[in-house]
């Protein structure tokens, strides 16, 4: 049975992911996180945070401030001090954070200056998906929404 395009494993080499597939990947990927799954996140998220400033990925020099900022966010959303704020900005929130912390990704975080620029990629492009969700997230937690804006550039949309 062919493997999913969303399954990593199945990428043939440089240039095989299109900006849909990658699309594709987040969403699905998001679709697959349970309620157990977020309630591990967020128990998680203190040693996460502590692991954000160590990203080194050039070209995203938001990235840690980002990561940080999706971490506030999902955390507001699974302890439900946010009850109106959209699902689908809370789970791809909580998908680009659980690809930042998985040991095997798309390319691997040891290599040094290219290893955190899928993590990014991911983060960017979920940050643009949903960026009116967590700019009035910002506003409402009285964070200057700027400090985590995503380039549009840097995305994958």
């Amino acid at each position: 049975m062919p493997k999913s395009k969303t399954d990593p494993a199945t990428l043939d080499g440089p240039g095989a992911l299109t900006s849909a597939d990658f699309v594709e990947f987040i969403e699905a990927n998001a679709a697959k996180i349970t309620p157990r799954v977020l309630a591990a996140l967020v128990s998680e998220l203190p040693d996460l945070r502590d692991k954000f400033p160590e990203v080194n990925a050039p070209g995203f020099p938001k990235v840690h401030r980002q990561l940080w900022f999706l971490a506030e966010v999902v955390e507001a959303f699974a302890l439900e001090r946010e009850q109106d704020f959209p699902f689908r900005a809370a789970i791809e929130a909580a998908f680009a954070l659980l690809y930042f912390a998985r040991d095997i990704d798309l390319i691997p975080d040891f290599l040094s200056e290219i290893g955190y620029t899928d993590d990014a990629a991911v983060v960017a492009t979920v940050m643009l998906r949903n960026a009116d969700a967590y700019a009035a997230y910002a506003a409402a937690a009285s964070l200057d929404w700027d400090e985590f804006r995503p380039e549009e550039s840097k995305a994958v949309a």
